[in-house]
C-alpha cells in the first residue's frame, strides 16, 4: 500500500514534515534578458521552443505534402535512374498538377535545396494558378513573389513549358525494352475513357476470348486518406486496354462495366496474371465499386509469390524481366502522376508494356499449360 503523505506535524517518507510557512523561499533561475538590438547586431534569437510562422509550411496538410515531395525526390534521384535534376523536379511537380498548395510546398522545397532556377520555373509556370485561387493568393503569393525577387533579378517568359510534356514520346528511355521491340505498335495501347460503348464492347469480346489476361492498376496516394484508383490495365497478348477508372465508374450503368468485368475475373477458364495481388486487391477493394467485382475472382497466378517463377519472392518486376528475357525495363513512369488527363504518351507506353510483359513471363514458365 502507498504510504500516506505526511501532514502538519506528521513524519513524511524523507524525515519530519516541515510546515509550509517555515519552508525557505524557492530559488528560481533567472532568464537571460534579450537585447532589443540583438537582431540588428547580427546575433541569433534564442530558441524559445516556438515555431516561427511560415506562410507556406504553416498551411493545413502542408507538412504531409512536404514529406511526399521529399520521398518522391529521393526515389527519383536514385543513381540507378540516371535522371537529370530538371527531369526529377518536373516529375515531382506533375504530382501536384491539381493541387496548388502542393506546388507552393514544392517551391519552398526547391528554395531550401538551393535549386533557385527550378524554383523560379515552378512559380512562373503556375503564377496564373496562384492568382486565380483566392486562398493560395492570400496565403502564398506575396511570400513567393518576395522570394523570387530576392533570388533572381531575371523575369523570363511566364509560361515555361516543362520538358516532360514538350519532349513526350511513345516509348521508354534509350536502351530499354519497348513495345516496338516486342513486335507491337502504339495501337496496342487502347485507352478507354468510358464514353464510347463500341470500344468497350470490343474490349470485353477479346478479353472473354483469351485464355490468359494480365491485370494491374495505377493509383494516386491521397494526402490524409486512402489511395485513389486512376487507371485499370487489362491486357491480352497483343493489346492492353487502359480503362480510365473515373470514366467507367461514372458510366457504369450505360456500359454495364461492373457486371461484365466480374464475368471476366470470375471465369475459371481465364488465368489472371498479376504481380503482388495483395497490393492490387487492397487498392481496389478500398473503392466500393472495386469491391463489387473482385469478390469472386478466381484462377489467379501471382508472379511475385509463385514458387516456379519467383522461388524466394524477392525478385521485382524489373529483375524478372531482366533475368528471363535480358531486357532492361524502364520504370521511371511508374512513379508518375496517373491522375492527369490526358495521360502522356510515355505513361500510356509504360502502362501497356508492363502488363504485356506479365503475360510473356507467364508464357515462358507455363507454356505447356497454356497451349495444351
Amino acid at each position: 500500500a502507498r504510504p500516506k503523505k505526511g501532514g502538519k506535524g506528521q513524519k513524511g517518507q524523507n524525515g519530519p514534515k516541515v510546515p509550509r510557512e517555515q519552508r525557505p523561499p524557492r530559488q528560481r533561475a533567472e532568464r537571460p534578458k534579450r537585447d532589443d538590438n540583438e537582431e540588428s547586431k547580427g546575433g541569433e534569437r534564442p530558441n524559445t521552443g516556438r515555431t516561427k510562422f511560415h506562410p507556406i509550411m504553416s498551411g493545413m496538410n502542408n507538412q504531409d505534402r512536404l514529406r511526399r515531395v521529399e520521398k518522391l525526390w529521393k526515389l527519383l534521384s536514385e543513381p540507378s535512374r540516371a535522371l537529370p535534376k530538371q527531369a526529377v523536379y518536373e516529375r515531382v511537380e506533375e504530382h501536384f498538377a491539381d493541387d496548388i498548395h502542393g506546388v507552393a510546398v514544392l517551391f519552398e522545397f526547391l528554395v531550401r535545396s538551393s535549386e533557385v532556377r527550378f524554383a523560379c520555373d515552378v512559380y512562373r509556370r503556375h503564377r496564373n494558378d496562384f492568382e486565380k485561387d483566392e486562398q493560395a493568393r492570400t496565403l502564398y503569393l506575396d511570400y513567393i513573389l518576395a522570394e523570387v525577387k530576392r533570388l533572381t533579378e531575371d523575369e523570363p517568359a511566364i509560361n515555361v513549358p516543362p520538358l516532360l510534356t514538350s519532349e513526350d514520346e511513345f516509348g521508354p528511355s534509350e536502351g530499354c525494352v519497348s513495345l516496338k521491340q516486342l513486335g507491337l505498335t502504339e495501337k496496342s495501347a487502347v485507352y478507354i475513357s468510358g464514353a464510347d460503348r463500341k470500344i468497350v464492347d470490343t474490349a470485353f469480346e477479346k478479353l472473354l476470348a483469351a485464355n490468359a489476361i494480365a491485370l494491374e492498376v495505377k493509383w494516386v496516394p491521397r494526402i490524409g486518406g486512402r489511395a485513389r484508383v486512376s487507371l485499370l490495365q487489362v491486357a491480352t497478348r497483343n493489346e492492353t486496354y487502359l480503362f480510365d477508372y473515373k470514366g467507367v465508374v461514372k458510366n457504369n450503368e450505360a456500359l454495364e462495366f461492373g457486371s461484365r468485368f466480374s464475368g471476366v475475373l470470375n471465369s475459371r477458364r481465364i488465368t489472371k496474371v498479376v504481380f503482388d495481388f495483395d497490393e492490387t486487391y487492397d487498392i481496389l477493394i478500398a473503392d466500393n465499386f472495386g469491391n463489387y467485382y473482385l469478390k469472386d475472382i478466381s484462377n489467379v497466378l501471382d508472379l511475385r509469390y509463385d514458387k516456379k517463377v519467383n522461388p524466394n519472392g524477392k525478385r521485382t518486376t524489373k529483375a524478372l524481366v531482366e533475368e528471363v528475357f535480358g531486357y532492361n525495363l524502364d520504370q521511371i513512369e511508374k512513379l508518375s502522376y496517373w491522375d492527369r488527363r490526358p495521360l502522356r504518351k510515355a505513361q500510356l507506353h509504360y502502362a501497356a508494356l508492363e502488363t504485356i510483359l506479365y503475360l510473356q513471363i507467364h508464357d515462358k514458365f507455363f507454356q505447356k499449360r497454356e497451349y495444351r
